[in-house]
């Protein structure tokens, strides 16, 4: 009978597995092709877009051929994506407007209930996935941005009417992404899962900036939820002159060195509140289970603060400018980032690398033993 039931979850769960890439925030999926045309960047119903028309008017899209940066020339192509989304959409609006003999623009106004005003959950959703703080902002800022706001909620509206009415045929790009070579080892980074997880994720940031914490709250529940398929790597990404921020990563990879379980409780404990004193540390530590003679023999040697400087030096070698940073199999995504999104990232990677009876296995083999 078990056996049977095994066969079921096999075959019922085969799928194809395509290569797949999507812009940043988007519902849009490309699927990834190979082409002898250098001069084609997508195709979509049949018909071509040149790199020519993704790069028009884009200056920085010109110059991406001549950037050195990986991070920088993930950042022009993830603009490419985003200029190849708008391009689709436009295509399927004026198509869809010119069968009912209407403007683009009024064929939006009759299909869609788009607001004029963004409500205050709104806007304050779309603060807190800035990570911009209300009262750090003018009135006139405010205002300009709770126009961005709107606009950028009006824009998500027209992109997912647009993909489930409208885009019925798949889209395809023929440039693959750049990607960042990851540093990951035990002897480097502060390391969470198993070594020969399908899934790396490197995790630039600092245990002071509020960001930084949401998207680290998102990777611990995430490493939960896909057992046994992340690799997870901290890299310190600290200003050196912010006494807290030192204190706090120094006392994070003493507790690492004791066991990873150690690190995470710890982490955990940092993000409850934005001052701390070594007392309050040394408080954390003993709550955390570590042995507090072995930590701080560790934290008042400063045991770790090469390897803190070293991790500085090569977050800027990769192009990461601010905590927080996400490198996702090397991609980079930068900001806040909500557990919703990050784990449809993820789904999204699981889903390409192996057949979801396989990732069935490899969960139910780590969890048994761990």
């Amino acid at each position: 009978m078990r056996t049977i039931f095994l066969f079921l979850i096999i075959v019922g769960c085969t799928k194809n597995n395509a290569e797949t890439v999507r812009p940043s925030d988007s519902s849009f999926e490309f699927e990834l092709k190979k082409s002898s045309d250098e001069t084609q960047f997508a195709s979509y119903d049949g018909e071509s877009i040149s790199t020519a028309q993704i790069k028009e008017n884009t200056p920085t899209l010109d110059l991406a051929g001549d950037i050195h940066n990986t991070a920088l020339k993930l950042k022009a192509y993830q603009e490419s994506l985003r200029r190849l989304k708008g391009i689709v959409i436009r295509r399927a609006l004026n198509a869809a407007a010119q069968k009912e003999g209407l403007l683009a623009e009024d064929f939006i106004g009759k299909n869609l209930d788009i607001s004029k005003v963004i409500s205050n959950k709104d806007f304050e959703s779309y603060l807190d996935k800035k990570g911009i703080r209300l009262q750090d902002l003018t009135p006139e800022q405010t205002a300009a941005v709770r126009a961005n706001a709107l606009q950028e909620q009006r824009e998500k509206k027209i992109e997912d009417y647009a993909v489930e009415n409208l885009i019925k045929t798949k889209i395809y790009v023929y440039e693959y992404p750049p990607t960042i070579e990851t540093k990951l080892s035990e002897e480097w980074n502060s390391l969470w899962g198993p070594q020969d997880a399908p899934i790396s994720i490197v995790f630039f940031g600092d245990l002071m900036c509020s960001p930084c914490k949401t998207s680290l709250l998102a990777l611990t529940a995430l490493e939960q939820e896909f057992r046994g398929h992340l690799k997870i790597g901290f890299n310190f990404f600290i200003p050196s002159n912010d006494r807290n921020s030192v204190m706090l990563s120094e006392a994070a990879l003493c507790t690492y060195e004791q066991g990873p379980k150690y690190f995470r409780k710890l982490t955990a404990v940092f993000l409850t509140k934005e001052d701390w004193t070594e007392d309050d540390i040394h408080q954390a530590v003993q709550q955390s289970g570590a042995n507090t003679d072995q930590f701080k023999s560790c934290f008042f040697k400063r045991t770790y603060e090469k390897l803190l400087n070293q991790h500085l030096a090569y977050s800027t070698s990769v192009g990461v400018t601010a905590p927080p940073t996400i490198l996702v199999d090397g991609e980079p995504l930068e900001g806040a980032i909500s557990r919703g999104e990050l784990r449809e990232l993820v789904r999204r990677r699981i889903e390409s690398k192996s057949p979801a009876w396989r990732a069935f296995i490899r969960r139910l083999k780590y969890y048994f033993k761990n």
